[in-house]
C-alpha cells in the first residue's frame, strides 16, 4: 500500500444542482475503490487560477459555462466534463442521452392520451434542445399539436435581470394553450417555475395542464405542490463511469477519449401527471385508449379489452 499513489482529483461541480449531487457519489465510490483524494472546487471561471495553483492530477466537471469549458480545454491536465450544455467544446463528456429522454416522456404522455402537447425549456442549452427533439421527434408520426416556450432561467444566482416579464410571457402561454396540454419541461427547474405559475394563476396541475420535468431532483420535485413528475437520470451512474473514464486517461498520460451518452433510467410519476386517478396501470391504459378512440365508428369495449389485453368481464370487474 506505501508504493500506491494516492491521485488528486478537483471536482468541479456545483453541488446546488440535484444531478451534480447525485453523480457525486458516484465519483466517490470509485474514488474509494481507487484510494483518490478528491478537492471541491468551484465550477466557475475564477477557480481557473486555483486550478494550476493546486494542480490536480485530473478534473471532473460540470460545464455550462462556455467561458469555463474553454479554459479547461487549455489545461495541461486530464478533464472530464458532466454536461453536454456546451455542443462545441473539445473536452470528453459523459451524459444522458437526451434525445432518448426526449422519447420517453412523449411516449409516456402518449399513453396517457394527450392530444395536445407542448415543450417548456431554454433556447441556448444544447442538452434542452436535443430533449426537445427527441420530444417533438417522437410525437410527429401521431398527429398531435405542438407548442414551445422558452426562458432561460435559472434557480439559482445569478437571477434573470427581468424575470417578472419572464413570469408574464409564460403565463399567457400557459392561458392560451389548448386543455388539457402535456408539458415536458427540460428539467426540474423549469418544470418547479411552470408548476408555481400554474399555481399562482389558478391553472390546475394536473386536470389542465400535467407537468414533466427531467433529473427527478427530489428535494425540487417534492417542493412543488402537486409534487413533480420526472424522467430520472442515471447519475450516480454517469459520476461512476466519467471517473473510470479520467482514471484511464491519467495512466494513459491523455487528454482525449471518446464521448458517452448513457440511457434514462425511468420516469417517476408524481401527482403532476396522474391525470387519471386509476392506481392500476391496466385501467389508465385503458382510460387513454378511450380517450383517443371515441370518435372511431367500429369503437366498443372489446376492442378496449382487446387493447389491454384482457376480457370483457375482466375489463369490467377491474373498472
Amino acid at each position: 500500500m506505501g508504493s500506491l499513489k494516492h491521485h488528486r482529483i478537483a471536482l468541479m461541480l456545483n453541488l446546488q444542482i440535484g444531478y451534480c449531487r447525485r453523480a457525486i457519489m458516484g465519483i466517490a465510490a470509485y474514488g474509494r475503490e481507487q484510494f483518490w483524494l478528491l478537492e471541491d472546487m468551484p465550477a466557475q471561471f475564477d477557480s481557473i487560477a486555483l486550478v494550476r495553483e493546486s494542480s490536480p492530477d485530473g478534473i471532473i466537471a460540470h460545464v455550462l459555462d462556455d467561458r469555463l469549458g474553454r479554459a479547461l480545454e487549455r489545461l495541461r491536465i486530464p478533464v472530464v466534463n458532466l454536461s453536454s450544455n456546451q455542443i462545441n467544446l473539445k473536452l470528453p463528456t459523459i451524459d444522458v442521452d437526451q434525445h432518448a429522454v426526449g422519447k420517453m416522456a412523449a411516449e409516456y404522455y402518449w399513453d396517457l392520451g394527450y392530444q395536445h402537447h407542448a415543450y417548456f425549456g431554454s433556447a441556448s442549452a444544447a442538452f434542452s434542445r436535443e430533449r426537445e427533439d427527441g420530444y417533438r421527434r417522437t410525437l410527429q408520426r401521431m398527429k398531435v399539436s405542438f407548442d414551445t416556450m422558452y426562458i432561460d432561467y435559472n434557480l439559482r444566482p445569478p437571477f434573470e435581470r427581468d424575470l417578472h416579464r419572464a413570469e408574464e410571457s409564460v403565463t399567457r402561454w400557459l392561458q392560451k394553450l389548448p386543455k388539457p396540454v402535456a408539458i415536458f419541461c427540460s428539467n426540474d427547474e423549469h418544470s418547479r417555475f411552470l408548476s408555481s405559475l400554474c399555481q399562482v394563476g389558478g391553472i390546475p396541475v394536473p386536470e389542465s395542464v400535467a407537468i414533466l420535468g427531467v433529473d427527478n431532483d427530489e428535494t425540487m420535485c417534492l417542493l412543488s405542490i402537486p409534487p413533480l413528475s420526472s424522467v430520472d437520470n442515471p447519475a450516480e451512474q454517469i459520476g461512476y463511469r466519467a471517473a473510470a473514464m479520467l482514471d484511464r486517461m491519467i495512466s494513459k498520460g491523455s487528454k482525449k477519449t471518446p464521448s458517452e451518452r448513457v440511457p434514462p433510467l425511468c420516469l417517476i410519476e408524481r401527482a403532476s401527471t396522474e391525470r387519471f386517478a386509476a392506481e392500476d396501470p391496466l385501467t389508465r391504459r385503458a382510460i387513454a385508449f378511450i380517450e383517443r378512440n371515441l370518435k372511431n365508428p367500429k369503437f366498443s369495449v372489446n376492442t378496449v379489452a382487446e387493447h389491454v389485453g384482457l376480457s370483457r368481464r375482466s375489463l369490467e370487474r377491474t373498472f
